[in-house]
């Protein structure tokens, strides 16, 4: 049984080939490298934070305070304010920052051309996303299927697209795109000629039984052959539509 595709596919292709051990092996690494280089940092906070406690302690700090509370308690409520603007000052320049970086990353983005924005929703004319054509290929089960079950309106919508794309002289000005397309294109190719050799194949041996002959076995491997290369059809099909996103090309399919 054919089984459905397994939906949209990263257009990279690539998969993090690291153990979760491996990765907290990483992380660990990490942590020990930056306790390790922040070591003074923080024998200094400790310090710092034990010769302040020394100094409250202290019998003349205590004798200075009931001295003079009025010009402390002034200095603290001045010290407080201070450090509240500070604060606010430096998550203002923070924000602005990270919406400059934003900004940058955005404006670095690769952006498509204007015939690459064209070409792309003209290549799913007769394709589109949710509609008939894949969306009977994505439940199409040929270990189920007769020839006779083949809608027309499937192959003339691969034929088209594959004319059309044909006739083109020039392509896609994306290199990725245009090699997704190459790929979708020979999966289009594909698919057309193993369905026209199960189809042959599933012919013969009707006409076989017909005419009164033993009825051969021998169709499973061609029903395979054209079941695997349904699967590579969609796969080629959403790896297309994936590497399009990617490159800022979309359509309302």
């Amino acid at each position: 049984m054919v089984q459905p595709s397994k939906g949209l596919v990263n257009a990279s292709g690539e998969t993090s080939g690291r153990t979760p051990e491996q990765r907290q092996d990483g992380q660990f690494s990490r942590l020990t490298a930056q306790v390790g280089n922040n070591a003074l940092a923080i024998v200094g906070v400790v310090t710092s934070i034990a010769e302040f406690a020394g100094l409250v302690a202290s019998e003349q700090l205590r004798d200075f305070v009931r001295t003079y509370p009025y010009p402390i308690c002034i200095s603290l409520i001045v010290v407080l304010l201070v450090l509240l603007v500070s604060l606010n000052y430096v998550q203002t320049v923070r924000r602005q920052r990270d919406e400059l970086r934003a900004a940058g990353q955005r404006s670095r983005a690769p952006r498509p051309s204007a015939h690459d924005t064209r070409l792309f929703p003209e290549v799913l004319t007769d394709l589109p996303f949710d509609g008939p054509v894949i969306t009977w290929l994505r439940r199409m089960d040929a270990a189920a299927l007769g020839p006779a079950n083949v809608p027309a309106d499937v192959l003339t919508a691969l034929e088209r697209t594959s004319r059309r794309l044909e006739g083109r002289p020039v392509g896609f000005d994306d290199d990725l795109v245009a090699r997704a397309l190459a790929r979708f294109l020979a999966a289009i190719e594909d698919y057309r000629v193993n369905l026209e050799n199960w189809t042959l194949a599933l012919l013969g041996t009707a006409l076989t039984s017909a005419a009164g002959g033993v009825r051969a076995n021998d169709t499973e491997p061609v029903t395979g052959v054209f079941a695997d290369s349904q699967q590579r059809l969609l796969q080629a099909y959403d790896f297309f539509i994936v590497t399009g996103h990617e490159h800022g090309l979309d359509v309302e399919c």
